[in-house]
This record gives C-alpha cells, structure tokens and sequence, in this order.
C-alpha cells in the first residue's frame, strides 16, 4: 500500500509502525521531520486542500494527534 501511494490516516500509521520496527532491527537513530501538517506547503492556497504536502505531521494544525500517531503510542506501549 505504501508503494502504491496510498495515503491517508491508516497508510500514516503503518509508516509509523513499520519504521518503527525497522529502525529496533537495526539499532540507528532517526527521527520524524514533520511534526505537524504545514498548509502552506505544496502550493499553498492555490493547491487543492487534500495536496499531500500539506498533511505529512503527526498532528493536525491546530497541535491535536491524528489518529495514526496515537494508535501508533497505543501499540507500542503494548
């Protein structure tokens, strides 16, 4: 699904999961580069609201958790 460009909330959170799992298999450092969505990216207000720069963040705009982020603590935590 990643490949095929699939994106949305749940293609967010199997990113999240999966980089996880990548990056406790091989023991190195990274980090996530956006931590919220940046409207102004990708054409700004004249791109389509649904332009995938726009929503790269693990928050929304406005500093709330997507879904994605917080089933993604809930799993980890398990």
């Amino acid at each position: 699904d990643l490949i095929k460009g699939k994106v949305g909330l749940a293609a967010q959170e199997k990113y999240l999961v999966l980089h996880n799992d990548w990056v406790n298999q091989n023991k190195v450092t990274t980090f996530l580069f956006e931590a919220f969505d940046e409207p102004w990216k990708g054409g700004g207000v004249n791109s389509p609201a649904n332009e995938i720069e726009k929503h790269w963040g693990v928050f929304y705009e406005n500093r709330t958790p997507k879904a994605s982020f917080t089933n993604y603590l809930a799993q980890r935590r398990q």
